[in-house]
């Protein structure tokens, strides 16, 4: 019964601060986060998130990155969600941070770089991963495939929403049955 509430009331948190970031009635303060130290903050929320079956593995290389921590919380756990969602049984999720430079970069829609260095966040699973036709919907808001009860198509718009807030940059690479990686890349001095 417990497990049951705590699921009611995650779905609910989550819904309620995408809602907020969508209406910008929620309060942005960014700040410097080290990297190293978030995730090393957050990981135990992480394991809360999977069953047993599932294993995070972290490289996390130090960096620092100037954004409202609870938006980066937000993006996490839309990501991780997605992650354990696509992963039914047995899996592994890797999440690594570093610095990259701008040629290294893709994006989902635009061709044009700005030059500099970026904080590269990935989020890499081996779940199911998705079709091409999926793949070029995963941004639009309302747009799931998940069953009724089981996500608001919210979940990855507000990444991009708050990853374009701060000038970065998102590239998905999926993979029918060859999983999902997950790329975001944020200015190390915002512009």
């Amino acid at each position: 019964m417990l497990n049951i509430i705590l699921k009611q009331s995650e779905k609910a948190s989550i819904f309620i601060g995408q809602m907020l970031d969508f209406s910008r009635i929620g309060k942005i303060e960014p700040k410097i986060v080290e990297l190293e130290a978030f995730f090393r903050e957050t990981q135990e929320i992480s394991y809360v998130l999977f069953h047993e079956n599932i294993i995070i593995d972290y490289k996390i290389n130090p960096c620092k990155l100037k954004i409202d921590s609870n938006q980066l919380q937000q993006i996490m756990l839309n990501l991780l969600l997605n992650s354990r969602d696509a992963m039914p049984e047995n899996g592994k999720v890797k999440i690594s941070a570093s610095i990259v430079k701008s040629n290294d970069i893709k994006d989902f829609e635009l061709n044009k770089i700005r030059s500099g260095d970026y904080v590269h966040i990935q989020v890499a699973d081996n779940g199911t991963g998705m079709s091409k036709e999926v793949l070029s919907k995963v941004f639009e808001p309302f747009y799931t495939t998940k069953p009724v009860g089981r996500g608001t198509g919210l979940g990855l718009s507000q990444v991009y929403g708050i990853v374009r807030l701060y000038r970065g940059y998102i590239y998905i690479e999926s993979e029918k049955g060859k999983g999902t990686k997950t790329h975001l890349y944020f200015p190390v001095k915002p512009q």
